[in-house]
Formats: structure tokens, C-alpha cells, sequence
């Protein structure tokens, strides 16, 4: 049986982000029907109820498809749409470069070499210092 299931779902796409939104936004229109059935709103439990009709039958569709390269630009495009929301990366102190994983410490202020655009890291605290790059030597100021 479970031979049979696996060639049946070789060459398929499966399941990913986009499909496992579709299954919990289908679940909480479910949830919510619950209500407007109790509370006798028959019309908008129908419209309700084709909607989560409806984003099931497009899980399937999705989940089934042999259409894989079409199912990914799908779920890039879902992907790129969630990003918009997350929050940004920002730290609260100056760094040159915010989304470098290294740059955590909050004890240390970054900067970028004028000449050869190397990441420098001085302590913070120190007043106005002269930065030396140990790539190319060469000197600068900066307030740490």
C-alpha cells in the first residue's frame, strides 16, 4: 500500500509554505462557520463555507500538481508577499553592514575601511580613536 502511494506521488509537488497557509486559513473559516451557523447568519455561513470549499479543492490542485516548476514561482511569489511583513532587521546601534550575523555585540562599534572596504570592529566607548585596517594600514578616525 504504501509502495503504491509512493508512485503515486512521485513527480509530484507536495507540500510547502503556500499550501500549509491554504489548509489553516480552510480550518479557521471552518472554526468560524461554527459560529455563524449557532447564531442563524445562513448567508454568510454559505459564502463562508464555498471560500473554504474552495481552498481546499486549491490545496489539492496544488498538492497534486505535476506542474512543479509553475507550483514554485506560486509559492516564491507567496514567500516574497510574507517578507514584506516580517520585521525588518534593524539594529539599534551603527554597523555597517545590519544583517551580518557576527555584528550581534552590542559591546563593539563597525566600520568600513575607506580603502579597501574592510569590516573593522573597535570596542565602544573609547572616544575619538584612530582606526588602523590590518588589511591595507591604512589610518582613519572615528568616534567608537
Amino acid at each position: 500500500m504504501f509502495q503504491k502511494l509512493m508512485q503515486f506521488m512521485f513527480g509530484r509537488r507536495g507540500n510547502d509554505e503556500l499550501n500549509i497557509c491554504l489548509i489553516v486559513v480552510a480550518l479557521i473559516l471552518g472554526f468560524l462557520n461554527i459560529f455563524f451557523r449557532v447564531f442563524g447568519l445562513f448567508l454568510i455561513y454559505r459564502i463562508i463555507y464555498l471560500v473554504q470549499l474552495l481552498l481546499i479543492v486549491l490545496f489539492f490542485v496544488r498538492f497534486l500538481s505535476k506542474n512543479i516548476a509553475q507550483r514554485q514561482k506560486e509559492n516564491d511569489a507567496f514567500l516574497r508577499f510574507l517578507a514584506k511583513f516580517k520585521k525588518s532587521n534593524k539594529d539599534d546601534y551603527n554597523t555597517v553592514y545590519s544583517n551580518d550575523p557576527v555584528k550581534k555585540n552590542k559591546n563593539y562599534k563597525y566600520f568600513k575601511c575607506p580603502n579597501c572596504t574592510a569590516k573593522l570592529r573597535v570596542p565602544k566607548g573609547k572616544g575619538k580613536i584612530t582606526i588602523t585596517c590590518p588589511k591595507c594600514r591604512t589610518s582613519f578616525k572615528g568616534r567608537s
